[in-house]
């Protein structure tokens, strides 16, 4: 069977004995089950993951110290918790895991400097951020996932990103599904540039190693539709797979709720009822919430 986890081994080694030291849970138990159109009409599939433990974690809203700052003041003083560096950033386990080996790359700046999560608002660095964040990525075998303000954010006022392993989601399920797995066509005008076929919510696909190109359509949507929304930004999430991005704006402001896990197509269970009962339907209204439809809205013309 192929597998399909290429975190790299030493990591995986690291990150249980920091989990097992800080007293948190080093085995993650899940499930994965694939979830298709049974009616045939849509070859997309989704993923739902059964995880009790990722609902144990604390709502981090209404905090007066940020848990972000204080895991890069550990990390400072102490030399706690760190699995790794990289430029502007510190790795370290998330506690509350997808799956195992799930990490966060947590911006160095803190107090007086506390940088918030970037928005279309305010672009800057974000180039050189994007080619640090991938080439960490392609040193160790994560995917990169980053959920904006107002689109599954639970932390916006400091800079973050998800640096998950869902290749075991894949090793679990016996197969790729969802965005990794969907099926391409380029675009006749910007060959370098795709999109999902049989996916039906606006989105794009950059190459990872073109992040001039992304940060150029979200300062374009930014111009345009930027003022539509109440914040003065476009909420929007990034989730990575090999060499393509998937860059999905969202139709409206919503602080919680699903993210840019659901959106690359994996969705969460805390229960056995509601793992054993989502269906496509299920998963195709959890989008229809949050984005816009490919008839609604013609991302190319921001390109």
């Amino acid at each position: 069977m192929e597998k399909y986890s290429k975190l790299d081994g030493s990591i995986l080694l690291k990150w249980d004995e920091l989990m097992e030291n800080s007293g948190f849970l080093k085995e993650v138990n899940i499930n994965v089950r694939v979830i298709r159109d049974t009616t045939g009409k849509s070859n997309y599939t989704f993923g739902i993951i059964y995880n009790t433990y990722r609902f144990q974690r604390p709502n981090p809203i209404n905090i007066d110290l940020c848990p972000l700052c204080e895991e890069v003041k550990l990390s400072e003083e102490k030399g706690e918790n760190v699995l790794s560096y990289f430029p502007g950033f510190i790795v370290t386990p998330n506690k509350f895991p997808v799956l195992r080996g799930s990490c966060i790359a947590i911006s160095t700046e803190t107090a007086q400097n506390e940088r918030p999560m970037y928005t279309t608002k305010n672009l800057d660095n974000l180039v050189e951020e994007l080619k640090n964040v991938f080439k960490y990525a392609d040193s160790t075998g994560f995917c990169v996932y980053h959920n904006c303000e107002g689109f599954g954010a639970t932390l916006s006022r400091h800079e973050h990103w998800q640096l998950v392993n869902f290749g075991a989601a894949y090793d679990i399920a016996g197969e790729k599904y969802g965005f990794e797995k969907g099926d391409c066509d380029g675009l006749k005008k910007y060959r370098d540039v795709s999109v999902l076929s049989n996916f039906d919510f606006a989105h794009l696909i950059f190459n990872k190693n073109d992040p001039e190109r992304l940060v150029s359509f979200l300062d374009n949507i930014q111009r345009e539709l930027g003022n539509k929304f109440d914040k003065g930004f476009v909420p929007h999430c990034i989730a990575h797979g090999g060499d393509k991005v998937l860059v999905v704006p969202s139709k409206n402001y919503i602080k919680r709720g699903i993210g840019s896990g659901e959106i690359a197509g994996h969705f969460f269970s805390k229960s056995q009822e509601d793992f054993l009962a989502a269906d496509f339907n299920f998963c195709i209204n959890k989008l229809s919430e949050r984005l816009f439809s490919i008839h609604e809205i013609a991302l190319e013309r921001f390109l």
